[in-house]
């Protein structure tokens, strides 16, 4: 998590060699959150993906509703 344009969805299409929508300046790319399952070492992991604060389009309480949204459909299951 962390602000617009800081380099979250540029981290994980690197780290789990996954082309990933990447914006190039300051406006919002990321519009949902993403998992992004991928191996690091010899352990699996989920990478998330996460809309950015200080969007474009979204207040940052949109967004934070948006994530608990999301972990709440991860713990239901």
């Amino acid at each position: 998590m962390g602000p617009t344009g800081v380099g979250k969805s540029t981290f994980i299409s690197k780290l789990a060699a996954k082309e990933m929508k990447i914006g190039h300046n300051l406006s919002s790319c990321t519009q949902e959150v993403e998992e992004v399952p991928c191996k690091v070492g010899n352990h699996y992991v989920i990478l998330v993906d996460t809309p950015g604060f200080n969007d474009t389009n979204r207040s940052d309480t949109e967004i934070l509703t948006a994530l608990a949204d999301w972990m709440k459909r991860l713990v239901r299951g």
